[in-house]
């Protein structure tokens, strides 16, 4: 926001010499928007730290005197624990005097509900699913954020979530377990697979933040999926390996429950990122296009008989050109985060590939010489051209 209003500051001066708006409109757009100092990241980061710190605190001082403090005050004393926390990040965040403090004690709040959750299972010997345990845990506070307006409460219920999909997708009689034959050695990459839509929908679900009341979370939603929806298509690139070391075993086969919930997830989190952001989701469809169709042809359990070359050429060649995509797009519109992200993949996935395809061809001196001479021009030149790029983004937002 402060970025915004400064910006709105120089070109409405502007605007008034080209008789666009009048002086008067110009200074009720400044009163609607004043420039208001924001909290550096150091602060932000330290206050996330210091929360989680003391989170972990109180949970080591509990376990410590764990067997002289009885069952009911446990219970009351996390809940007075709760409330508290809660109740002080709510009042300093709705003051405004010191919101990152608010927002910390909002984290500790949401990380000592999985302490509870845990703290009542033992107490009545619940045997339940870990999966089970998450899944109350992330309905316990998502939406908490929304209430609260915390970053810090946003980010923990992510980790739930993710936390609750990655062991419900693999636990046990699970009604949405990925795969019905887990002890198939090609289980592990069909996750991966299917984590490149789960971080997919992440994405478009920033996306779709971008215009409304929490707009504030779409940048958190937006690199963690990036980031998810990256590394997962990464791993699908050494699907050639995997299929080469059990050849005569086909790629296991998403189950339809689960390939059927991810695709009513991925329509739906499109359709409102296209509303919010129509320009934008239709310049980045054509480059998530290639990766999304390498991970939809492991999910189908599609094998051409190539020992997996088709697919991981696909997913190689799909995250280079998301990342062209990402860097093209990330300059027009001013998202430094998405051109940082797309420059450190480039040069991830192209020192990847080199050592892959090349790396047992070559000497071992020669081997070790010739990939420093690669990695440094690799990283020097990826370091100018981000360096150039966000030199160009920052003049224009200027």
């Amino acid at each position: 926001m402060k970025d915004f209003a400064e910006r709105l500051r120089r070109e409405s001066e502007d605007w008034v010499g080209r008789g666009i708006v009048s002086a008067e409109q110009r200074d009720g757009l400044l009163a609607l928007y004043p420039v208001t100092d924001s909290p550096s990241r150091f602060l932000t980061v330290l206050s996330s730290v210091g929360g989680a710190l003391v989170a972990l605190g109180v949970i080591l001082v509990i376990a410590a005197n764990w067997e002289d403090i009885g069952d009911w005050v446990k219970i009351a004393g996390l809940i007075v624990i709760l409330v508290a926390a809660y109740g002080a990040g709510w009042t300093l965040i709705r003051r405004g005097h010191y919101p990152r403090i608010g927002e910390s004690l909002i984290m500790v709040g949401c990380i000592l509900f999985l302490a509870g959750i845990a703290l009542v299972s033992q107490i009545f010997h619940l045997d339940g699913r870990p999966a089970s345990a998450l899944l109350i845990w992330w309905l316990g506070i998502v939406l908490l954020p929304y209430l609260t307006l915390s970053r810090g409460a946003q980010f923990v219920s992510l980790v739930a979530l993710l936390s609750w999909l990655g062991t419900e997708l693999y636990a046990d009689g699970s009604p949405v377990r990925i795969v019905a034959d887990m002890d198939n050695d090609h289980a592990w990459i069909t996750g991966f697979a299917f984590a490149a839509g789960v971080g997919l929908a992440i994405f478009l679900r920033g996306l779709s933040l971008r215009r409304g009341g929490f707009d504030l979370f779409a940048g958190m939603y937006e690199k963690w999926g990036l980031l998810i929806l990256h590394g997962a298509v990464y791993m699908l690139g050494f699907l050639r390996h995997l299929t080469g070391w059990n050849q005569a075993e086909p790629l296991a086969v998403v189950a339809w429950l689960p390939a059927l919930l991810l695709a009513v997830a991925l329509a739906a989190t499109a359709f409102l990122a296209w509303r919010s952001q129509p320009r934008e989701v239709g310049r980045l469809a054509p480059w998530i296009a290639l990766p999304m169709i390498a991970a939809a042809g492991v999910l189908a359990g599609i094998d051409l008989g190539d020992e997996g070359w088709l697919w991981s050429i696909l997913a190689w060649l799909g995250l280079f050109l998301l990342d062209l995509g990402l860097v093209r797009i990330g300059v027009d519109s001013g998202r430094e985060g998405w051109v940082n992200l797309a420059i450190a993949f480039l040069g991830i996935n192209i020192l990847t590939r080199y050592f892959d395809l090349f790396g047992t061809l070559v000497d071992g001196g020669v081997l070790f010489l010739t990939s420093g001479v690669i990695i440094l021009a690799v990283g020097i030149f990826l370091e100018k051209k981000r360096r150039r790029l966000l030199s160009s983004l920052r003049e224009v937002n200027a």
